[in-house]
């Protein structure tokens, strides 16, 4: 059942991407070759109808079939984005925006059949977050984690009982990424990949990093955590362009590469490090916690200060 709220964000996606004679069209192709919005409305010819109007004229049409005409339409406009229709490409704009609220309400749309079906469970950890296309570029923040002289606690502990850490930390991480609506790429037990995209997903992303070093005492002093010595943790974000893969192990990225170096190679134990171009998307009160300047790879990079 398809709620009023995501009906109101379809349309809007509708209207924003295409013309009144467009959406005449869609209906057209879907319904019947008859198929008019004045004829429907009881519209005069002489008045303009709206690409909102024509939008939602269609939804409300569509809509009226139980046998779920508007998911059908939601489908067939989904599957439009990177093809040829109505004599020109379809580029949707605000498609991811749509697709996770969709998410969000139960419903995925896979990309590889074109059909809309439960999101199951485990939707809010879905790495595309429902809504990323394959070989599609988009604006993500990638933060690189790590646990600092991982393999000396190896050596101090055993390994069974850091497999023990690396669950319960793992199930700590996760909690806390769907706060700020992050996912794991990318994750081998002492570390590994988070990314955020989407509305802000540079402050999200930094919020998301400080809380996580924040927290790790907290952690910590947990009843059944299973080692006698505290650890610390190493983070390193950037954020730009990154061309998506559902396997998310096969990503290549700029952002990925400078993530993952700067938290190897200049953050320091229990700080977060930031790109320049992290730092600049940021409100002035949070650059404030990035006091710490230098340069790493030819980049100005900023870190949280450095623990004594």
């Amino acid at each position: 059942m398809i709620d009023d709220v995501l009906k109101n964000e379809f349309v809007e996606l509708l209207a924003t991407n295409f013309k009144p004679e467009e959406i005449n069209e869609i209906g057209r192709f879907l319904l019947d070759k008859k198929y008019d919005h004045y004829t429907i409305s009881g519209t005069e010819r002489h008045i303009t109808i709206s690409s909102r109007k024509a939008a939602l004229i269609l939804c409300d049409t569509m809509g009226s079939d139980r046998n779920g005409g508007l998911l059908r339409l939601m489908q067939f406009v989904a599957g439009l984005d990177g093809k040829f229709f109505l004599n020109r490409t379809v580029e949707l704009q605000r498609l991811e925006s749509f697709l996770t609220s969709m998410t969000r309400r139960g419903y995925q749309y896979d990309f590889k059949s074109g059909k809309i079906v439960p999101a199951g469970k485990d939707s809010s950890r879905l790495k595309n977050w429902g809504a990323l296309k394959n070989d599609k570029i988009y604006d993500c923040t990638i933060m690189s984690i790590d646990i600092v002289k991982n393999s000396e606690l190896v050596r101090s502990h055993g390994q069974k009982v850091m497999e023990k850490l690396y669950f319960k930390f793992s199930s700590f991480l996760a909690h806390l990424l769907e706060h700020y609506d992050g996912r794991l790429w990318n994750w081998a037990g002492d570390g590994g990949l988070v990314a955020m995209t989407f509305k802000e997903h540079e402050i999200r992303a930094v919020l998301c990093a400080l809380d996580i070093q924040r927290s790790l005492m907290v952690f910590q002093l947990s009843p059944d955590y299973p080692l006698s010595e505290d650890f610390f943790l190493r983070i390193g974000l950037d954020s730009g362009k990154v061309k998506f893969n559902l396997d998310t192990g096969k990503i290549v990225s700029d952002v990925i590469n400078y993530a993952a170096h700067l938290e190897k190679q200049w953050a320091h134990p229990g700080c977060v490090a930031i790109s320049e171009t992290v730092f600049h998307a940021l409100p002035s009160k949070l650059q404030a916690a990035f006091p710490q300047k230098d340069s790493f790879e030819g980049r100005t990079c900023y870190s949280t200060p450095v623990i004594a």
